[in-house]
């Protein structure tokens, strides 16, 4: 999630203020600005706040006390629960444990336990939004449009971190207060002046965990999460919870009746790494980690944890952890594989390959046309996996191609990296390649060389020009390059109609390959593909970045020029400085003038074009009139 990513849309519940985007654009660095943006979001009770962390305070929030806070002067905290119950925004706080022996590792456990929690709130459509805590923890906030009952949000939360397999703290605390004099539990404000100066209470990035460098720009387009997403999916959870209570019995053999478990297959399947050691009346599964705890597993407790399976095929847990000893192989069985069923691991059970070989094959598919590295979401995103059964079965697929020594596992769980890809050597040339005989709109190709494999970005405001642009690009270069064009809101008709008000012969056009736009693997690896626009779903701005990556990653001998939406007045396209990284030319197109953001290779004999513009005039829609460089 990144900068300029979202429109914010703030309730009132501080006395009817709101943040106005007009007036924050015209007041950018005010201190009135940034005390409405906070008010907006984290809008409590405004007759009471916590002060210092632990004092309450029966006083009106005022916005002297909130410039305070900014200014490090007091350390300001809101409470959650309105006189009626309700909240607009909650947070889930995690913690380091304290008394960790080895910090780095405990640093490498929360950052990983936060990510989890961050990828299952995206899963069920809430949005989160990242803050380090004055302790430098962290805090994950979503914010509500419209008022929620506490309970159904706690309810909410606590599915979550279930799904999630962490432990944190939820705020609210309560679902309703105890008395008409109750406050319940406040939570610090972000932004105080004296934890920023030293890289505290800021907002990071969810990729990588970095402070965005402008954090009430960033906050300024929160997208906040709609209230109706949450009650959904609490009463989904409520029915599945009563249909799951009153359903009968099932007929699955159990694993400790007389049907012995194939505890190897069943581990495997799971992605469970274990080593095997057979004693006279029983077999001893050591498990490389403990499957109730992180904090167990070190590089000398191979065999702490382990599954007991006896000569009758009945099973048992042994862990030598006190936090583990109560658990039995119930408990084994929902770490591993939920409310699955194992049939397919008992005699006589279903081969799950056999069953699911349409995804397996898609899996395979998908693995070869990706990218160096990728990540599990990744393809549950691509190919539609939703059920938990079939997240199994593509867990299981990526094992086998591990094994296979196709792909290997990444330094973070869930990430996987393409070994072809690693040994590709990149070696100096004897010739000094030349650039592409690329033709610019504008004469930018007179201020910038482009080569190949480059990507460029062309960030536009709401009829800024892009199209026009990108259909100026590909019939000047129409005879030069491969050209590809792919739109994500023309269709026929209205392509025929914007290369008529151009005047050239249509027969020229159809040098041009038009293409409706699908996906990152459109991309054409060693042609020239121009891409009008970046289509991006709402509340996913933060997905910009990754995806021009993965354009870049696709491109060989090609270019591509990827044009994204910008809001006016900004330096940035929707996704913030993210959308930069990859991008060996990124321009701009805002109120008849392109700018040029970043030129990574200047042509020779030419003066550094960054920062540099040019003014033009934009006839029928296709036509441009350039004025001079400035």
């Amino acid at each position: 999630m990144t900068a300029n990513d979202h429109e914010l849309n703030p309730n009132d519940c501080f006395d009817g203020e709101r943040v106005e985007a007009s007036k924050s654009r015209l007041e950018l660095n005010s201190t009135e600005r940034k005390i409405s943006i906070l008010r907006g979001l984290f809008n409590g009770r405004a007759d009471a706040y916590g002060l210092d962390g632990k004092v309450a305070i029966r006083e009106p929030l005022t916005d002297s006390l909130i410039e305070q806070h900014l200014q490090g002067r007091k350390r300001i905290g809101i409470y959650f629960l309105s006189p009626e119950n309700t909240v607009t925004w909650a947070t889930f706080d995690l913690d380091k444990n304290k008394d960790s022996t080895s910090p780095e590792r405990e640093l490498a456990r929360i950052k990983a336990d936060t990510s989890k929690l961050i990828v299952k709130m995206i899963e069920r459509d809430c949005y989160p939004y990242l803050e380090n805590s004055k302790s430098n923890d962290y805090h994950v906030h979503f914010f509500l449009d419209s008022p929620l009952p506490a309970r159904t949000v706690k309810i909410f939360m606590e599915k979550i971190t279930e799904e999630a397999g962490v432990r944190c703290e939820i705020f609210p605390k309560q679902e309703k207060l105890s008395s008409n004099n109750g406050l319940g539990n406040f939570i610090n404000l972000p932004l105080h002046g004296g934890s920023v100066k030293e890289g505290r209470t800021l907002f990071l990035s969810i990729q990588n965990f970095e402070p965005y460098s402008d954090q009430f720009d960033f906050l300024e387009k929160v997208h906040r999460t709609k209230a109706e997403n949450i009650e959904r999916f609490v009463k989904r959870s409520a029915h599945d919870q009563t249909k799951n209570l009153n359903a009968p019995a099932q007929a699955e053999p159990e694993a400790n009746s007389s049907a012995v478990l194939d505890v190897p297959k069943y581990l495997s399947h799971y992605e469970i790494e274990f080593t095997e050691k057979r004693e006279a009346n029983r077999t001893i599964y050591r498990l490389k980690r403990c499957l109730f705890s992180e904090e167990h597993t070190t590089g000398d407790s191979l065999g702490h944890a382990s599954i007991i399976q006896g000569s009758d095929g009945k099973l048992a847990y042994h862990c030598f952890h006190a936090h583990c000893r109560e658990k039995r192989w119930a408990d084994v069985r929902q770490a591993i594989s939920g409310d699955n069923q194992i049939s397919q691991f008992l005699p006589g059970g279903t081969d799950p390959q056999r069953q699911e070989r349409n995804l397996v094959e898609d899996l395979r598919s998908w693995v070869e046309n990706a990218f160096s590295k990728f990540t599990t979401e990744m393809i549950y995103r691509d190919l539609g996996v939703l059920t938990p059964k079939h997240k199994a079965h593509v867990r299981v697929g990526l094992h086998r191609l591990v094994e296979k020594g196709v792909i290997e596992k990444g330094n973070i769980n869930g990430t996987f990296i393409k070994i072809a890809s690693q040994s590709n050597e990149i070696r100096i040339k004897n010739e000094v390649p030349a650039p592409l005989s690329l033709i610019l709109p504008g004469g930018l190709h007179k201020k910038v060389s482009i080569y190949p494999k480059n990507l460029m970005v062309g960030a536009g405001s709401s009829n800024g020009g892009k199209t026009a642009y990108g259909l100026n690009c590909a019939y000047e270069n129409r005879e030069r390059f491969d050209i590809w064009y792919f739109t994500s809101e023309m269709d026929s008709d209205e392509l025929t109609l914007r290369v008529n008000n151009f005047g050239y012969p249509i027969e020229e056009w159809k040098k041009v390959n038009f293409r409706p736009w699908e996906s990152c693997h459109s991309i054409k690896p060693d042609a020239f593909n121009i891409l009008d626009y970046l289509e991006v779903r709402e509340g996913e701005f933060w997905r910009v970045g990754d995806d021009l990556r993965k354009i870049f990653e696709k491109l060989q001998k090609g270019i591509a020029l990827v044009f994204i939406q910008m809001d006016r007045g900004k330096e940035f396209g929707w996704g913030g400085q993210k959308t930069v990284d990859k991008a060996r030319l990124y321009f701009s197109l805002d109120d008849n003038k392109l700018k040029i953001v970043k030129a990574k290779n200047w042509t020779p004999n030419t003066d550094n074009p960054n920062g540099k513009s040019i003014i033009f005039k934009l006839h029928q829609g296709a036509i441009f009139e350039w004025g001079s460089w400035l």
